[in-house]
């Protein structure tokens, strides 16, 4: 298991790296994750009705794809960059958070 404070470096680190990113990552990086995100939501099944969660959406191009399949997502990134140059982000709960909650996630098919 990592410490507590290993992670909360790794934490840091990210958020550094990423803040006040977003053009460049929208314009580069982010074109290409988006190669994959039709086979990644097809293996997932992704589809009308079906709960997503993304966690560290970057600008959000797979919770937009799985929203344009009637998914219901919630996608979150810890930079608000990321997330707030696109309207239709923010209208469809696709938000920056400071820190997600030390939390038990428990997945259900």
């Amino acid at each position: 298991m990592t410490s507590t404070s290993a992670t909360e470096a790794f934490d840091a680190a990210e958020r550094t790296m990423w803040s006040g990113r977003s053009e460049a990552y929208a314009g580069s990086f982010a074109r290409l994750c988006a190669h994959p995100v039709r086979a990644l939501l097809d293996a997932a099944g992704i589809a009308a009705g079906t709960r997503v969660l993304d966690v560290g959406t970057g600008t959000g191009t797979a919770a937009l794809a799985a929203l344009a399949r009637g998914a219901r997502v919630s996608a979150v990134d810890a930079d608000a960059g990321m997330v707030a140059d696109d309207k239709g982000r923010r209208e469809n709960q696709v938000s920056a958070v400071a820190k997600l909650p030390n939390s038990r996630i428990v997945i259900t098919a």
